[in-house]
């Protein structure tokens, strides 16, 4: 599964087929003026949830060369509504995680996740993730999501973690392919993701 998302492209939406609930993961994708996200604007009325500022989780199915995006009509089909979709797709991303196995690099101020470069942004909703994440640094997390196979972190109170990541994430955001945000957030023990300051 590995070599089949690597380098996935946007996808389309999912039309009336029969869909593989195993097979549909949370896509972070930041919202463009006019209320549309990077790489969707082809796409009639995918789901999506609210993350964080400019942020919105999508729900896509995949399919080994592509994302197809879940619509209204995609949960018609599947009898199912967006609140369970969700549960569906963070399970998912659970145990794809678990199976292919996420990797942490760096040094004391900033670290990079490491999944499979097309998922590591959806990481950000992986609870089990940021338990060990904040056990470890016994503090919150500062985290940026500057393209979608960038998640970095560090630990909140560092001062030399926010410098770094903040002017890391801008440089970053603005030399990636599949920008997300430039922006800085926090995360808290059992809290949704916030914007840092």
């Amino acid at each position: 599964m590995l070599k089949k998302l690597f380098g996935k492209s946007a996808g389309q939406a999912a039309q009336n087929k029969e869909h593989n609930l195993q097979r549909i993961f949370p896509i972070i994708k930041a919202q463009l003026g006019g209320g549309t996200s990077a790489g969707l604007e082809n796409i009639s009325q995918p789901i999506s949830e609210h993350l964080v500022d400019n942020l919105h989780i999508y729900f896509a199915e995949d399919t080994g060369s592509q994302f197809e995006y879940l619509n209204e009509e995609s949960l018609k089909d599947l009898q199912k509504n967006i609140a369970q979709i969700k549960e569906i797709a963070l399970a998912n991303l659970e145990n794809y995680a678990n199976k292919t196995g996420i990797s942490i690099e760096g040094d004391d101020n900033l670290q990079m996740v490491k999944l499979d470069r097309n998922l590591e942004a959806s990481l950000i909703l992986m609870e089990s993730l940021w338990s060990q994440v904040l056990a470890k640094y016994n503090d919150n997390a500062i985290v940026a999501i500057p393209s979608r196979e960038l998640l970095i972190i560090g630990p909140a109170s560092n001062s030399t973690s926010l410098s770094q990541l903040t002017q890391g994430a801008n440089d970053l955001f603005n030399s990636g392919e599949y920008k997300l945000s430039p922006k800085v957030f926090l995360k808290r023990p059992g809290a949704k993701i916030e914007l840092q300051g």
